[in-house]
């Protein structure tokens, strides 16, 4: 269309520029205005001086249709629960792209429409469901469709539960207690500090809602918190504090009463327990003579005993070996001990076995 202009207006031998616009249909810019379009179009240069060509220059600049460009991709995030997300994403085009988004709820295998998600941004509130969402925006018009990669909403579990902080005595059970939801269901860890709360480290097999052990006099002032963790995030309880008074520097004793199974003198962890077994706890004299009364108890249903506030002395257990068993731990039939204030002693274990 432009060489026929020129063609004509040279045979005319004058024209104004403002003329040469309106034939053509566009928009002219002197060249000391020059600009470039975004999304494409064409730029024609035009000759003029005061309706004379070839004189003084003018940028005619003519939009052309053009297929959309993403300029901009929507970012992966990190966002808990209740709090916006919002996604982002831009693309150019002529003439403009309408947008649309899409979510995968299957790690990217399939993606479905978002009805109503028609800007450049799209924003909601994060729930515990939408964990491991995958989005991706969609540019539309009449030259074709642009595709943004994906972005991953990471949604971390939510704490509902921290310990509280514990104060026991030497020998007693120190129980601490965490929960948290997530989906899917996060997995549960348990960590401890020895300086104060500087450092945490993690503590081997402690993997569930509660965690749980006898306390001692060197565990004094530990801090611990749990963890809860899926897809690749975690989050933490807050700290509790534990403080182990002495209490009266009593000791204890305990241990298992067990059916030795293969005959080895030794408690496998399939070797179960055996209930109602009697366990003496005699104490002695310097000498070692048996001038004391004695206490007896039962074993519970999983074989367990335990003698607790314990003077510092000297002291012989054994068992009542059930009719028809042998003992097979230990191999003296009984175990002497010399307690001191505040000691714990654990795993003094009876093996019985069955006579054939």
């Amino acid at each position: 269309m432009l060489s026929r202009i020129n063609r004509r207006h040279r045979r005319e031998g004058t024209v104004r520029k403002q003329a040469i616009a309106r034939s053509i249909g566009f928009v002219t810019e002197p060249l000391e205005r020059r600009m470039m379009l975004s999304g494409g179009g064409l730029i024609y240069v035009v000759n003029l001086n005061a309706g004379t060509i070839g004189q003084h220059t003018t940028v005619v600049i003519a939009a052309v249709s053009s297929a959309p460009q993403v300029t901009t991709n929507p970012a992966s995030q990190i966002v808990t629960v209740g709090n916006t997300v919002t996604f982002t994403a831009a693309a150019t085009g002529t003439p403009t792209p309408s947008v649309g988004w899409q979510v995968s709820t299957d790690g990217g295998k399939t993606f479905t429409n978002i009805p109503g998600a028609n800007s450049d941004t799209y924003s909601f509130t994060a729930t515990a469901g939408e964990n491991g969402n995958e989005y991706k925006a969609f540019f539309n018009n009449s030259q074709g469709t642009a595709v943004t990669a994906t972005a991953l909403l990471t949604v971390p579990p939510v704490v509902t539960t921290n310990p509280t902080n514990q104060n026991v005595t030497v020998g007693e059970t120190v129980t601490f207690t965490a929960a948290a939801t997530g989906t899917p269901t996060p997995t549960v860890g348990w960590q401890v500090s020895t300086n104060g709360g500087k450092t945490f480290a993690n503590i081997p097999g402690a993997n569930s809602d509660t965690y749980s052990f006898t306390a001692t006099a060197g565990e004094n002032g530990n801090e611990y918190r749990a963890f809860f963790s899926h897809s690749h995030v975690s989050v933490l309880t807050s700290a509790a504090l534990l403080t182990v008074s002495p209490g009266s520097q009593s000791s204890r004793i305990s241990g298992v009463v067990y059916y030795d199974k293969d005959d080895s003198g030794v408690k496998h962890h399939n070797d179960p327990g055996l209930a109602n077994v009697t366990v003496t706890l005699q104490q002695l004299t310097r000498q070692g003579h048996a001038d004391y009364p004695p206490q007896t108890v039962q074993t519970d249903a999983n074989g367990n005993y335990a003698f607790t506030n314990l003077a510092a002395t000297h002291y012989r257990i054994s068992q009542t070996v059930p009719a028809g068993d042998t003992i097979t731990e230990p191999s003296t039939g009984s175990y002497t001990f010399n307690l001191t204030p505040g000691q714990i002693l654990t795993g003094e274990d009876f093996g019985d076995r069955k006579n054939v």
